[in-house]
């Protein structure tokens, strides 16, 4: 509707990753010398086991899946060198959670697999294996349909307490039972009839488990999955995975495809491309152009932590809040803008329902930089475990960060953090804390004074 009243086909600032497809994929930009890395360290031989990591919405899974569709079409990017082998891509990630077992990532790897020879025979107009069709029929409840009708896919049954009859249970755990001849099977399905050296299996969410948890679940998989020919895995996760597989999971560390890759944030030209290549796919008449100004998207951008999930958010959360108010502003001028920016601010920080002990752990963080659990008695903790759980519940609310360097664990401010300080609404200590590092970048943000000299005048309702 709003998008649509700008000249637009659809949200440009959608936050969902790009697919490894042709149409996403024309809107990827930069990261060439990750590019290079990922896939000579991946596709070098007949399996992997490749870490990829980075800050929260720097865009791990886009990168990730346009290294995919570089492999999938069979097409090496600009100013790479080598001869790219033909890898099925993973268009179905695996998530993982606390308290998934080794039986339910079996299952889940399976079906990705299946799901992603199904998508390709679809896109291919021809029917799926048999194999397939069996298997995707004993886990999902699915329709697949060739020709570009697409596939449709239901609820996971195992698990999910349905009750689907004794020969289909039975079935579901033979398969996972046999987890590695069926994997095998379909890695030869993928090689003999479709024309592919292997398939992708794409592992997300790990920044969402403990380290723990983490250790117990890559020694439990190891053997059973990791070492299979004709495999590439991905696992994406917080910075440092990489470092406690190879400090804490020795077996693990010796399938690794060389050392983590780590996903740095997007400058700004590189946020403002992502932005400009939208605009251009998306606009109904070329004459159309951005809602936003270059100086705003720079300011967000800056105070986003250069997380580009999180500037694409604040970007479209605050043109529909103006252009609702008053649909005749496009652009939108900067002071606008900023205005409709700190409010926003300050409605997403404003319901946190912090403690003074996490406002205090947040101050000092912003303050610091990092923290660790082991500084719980500067933070007036008697345990490390007692500010250990304090700094994960900081973690779920998206304020801290966390980064993992052997076992050493450090946690750091996010942009929510930044946008919750500069409002006041972690107090007015972190206000005041924010605002001076804030200060130390002026420079490089054109535009900053009216930010810094409006905002603490700004009235907020509550």
């Amino acid at each position: 509707m709003i998008w649509a009243h700008l000249g637009f086909n659809r949200d440009i600032f959608f936050v969902e990753p790009l697919r490894p497809t042709e149409q996403d994929i024309k809107l990827f930009v930069g990261r060439d010398k990750e590019i290079n890395r990922y896939l000579v360290d991946t596709l070098s031989g007949e399996r992997s086991l490749k870490v990829v990591t980075g800050e929260v919405g720097v865009g791990k899974t886009t990168f990730v899946n346009a290294c995919q569709y570089f492999s999938y079409i069979n097409q090496e990017p600009e100013g790479f060198r080598f001869a790219l082998p033909r890898v099925l891509p993973c268009f179905e990630k695996i998530q993982i959670r606390e308290a998934d077992d080794l039986d339910l990532f079996i299952q889940q790897t399976i079906t990705s697999v299946c799901i992603s020879i199904a998508l390709h025979c679809r896109l291919e107009k021809i029917e799926p294996p048999k194999e397939v069709q069996e298997i995707l029929s004993v886990f999902l409840d699915v329709m697949i349909k060739t020709g570009g009708a697409g596939v449709s896919i239901g609820a996971s049954l195992l698990g999910s307490g349905l009750d689907f009859g004794r020969s289909a249970e039975g079935k579901a755990q033979n398969v996972i039972k046999n987890g590695r001849i069926h994997l095998t099977h379909l890695v030869e399905i993928a090689r003999e009839k479709l024309g592919f050296r292997g398939v992708f299996i794409l592992v997300n969410n790990l920044d969402l488990l403990s380290k723990e948890r983490l250790v117990t679940f890559f020694n439990a998989a190891r053997d059973e999955l990791f070492d299979l020919p004709g495999i590439y895995w991905t696992v994406i996760g917080r910075k440092g995975v990489g470092s406690i597989i190879e400090t804490e999971i020795s077996r693990v560390a010796n399938y690794l495809s060389g050392t983590e890759l780590y996903i740095p944030p997007l400058t700004y030209e590189k946020a403002k491309e992502v932005i400009d290549r939208r605009v251009q796919m998306f606009r109904k008449q070329d004459s159309i152009r951005s809602p936003l100004t270059d100086e705003t998207i720079k300011i967000i951008h800056h105070f986003s932590m250069r997380e580009i999930r999180e500037t694409l958010k604040t970007s479209g959360d605050l043109v529909k809040s103006v252009i609702m108010v008053n649909p005749s502003l496009n652009p939108i001028p900067t002071d606008v803008a900023m205005s409709a920016f700190v409010q926003l601010a300050h409605e997403r920080a404003k319901d946190l329902e912090l403690s003074t002990a996490a406002t205090n752990i947040l101050k000092a963080v912003a303050d610091k930089e990092s923290c660790r659990p082991k500084d719980f008695a500067k933070y007036g903790y008697k345990t490390p475990q007692a500010f250990s759980a304090a700094l994960k519940g900081l973690v779920k609310k998206k304020l801290l960060s966390v980064e993992e360097r052997g076992k050493a664990t450090y946690y750091r401010m996010t942009g929510m953090t930044l946008f919750a300080a500069i409002t006041g609404a972690l107090g007015t200590d972190i206000q005041r804390e924010a605002m001076e590092k804030l200060q130390t970048h002026r420079k490089s943000i054109t535009g900053e004074d009216r930010l810094f000299s409006g905002q603490l005048e700004f009235q907020f309702d509550d």
